[in-house]
């Protein structure tokens, strides 16, 4: 999940640099990530309320990293984290 949340808060960063991300906002994409992901993970990740503990997780990893800064109920990704994404494969050589 912090990977997933990283991702996300990557783009943000991207396209709003500086913004400020609301944590219920982030409670919201992690319940769909983890619908979505499900079946690879442990037994309850959908139950209600779960999304919180994930988030909870997801932010404090990122926070130890220094790639994002709490301030009460919003998140600010930091430089760094825009680093972080995952690009489209380019494929070199020829192509025969």
């Amino acid at each position: 999940m912090t990977l997933l949340l990283a991702e996300y808060l990557s783009a943000v960063l991207r396209e709003r640099p500086g913004a400020a991300v609301p944590v219920a906002d982030l409670h919201r994409h992690v319940a769909m990530l983890a619908r979505l992901h499900r079946p690879h993970w442990r037994k309850g990740v959908t139950d209600p309320g779960a999304e919180r503990e994930l988030t909870a997780g997801a932010l404090r990893r990122l926070s130890a990293l220094n790639l994002l800064q709490r301030d009460g109920e919003t998140v600010t990704p930091l430089p760094a984290l825009a680093r972080f994404g995952y690009a489209d494969p380019t494929i070199t050589g020829s192509q025969t």
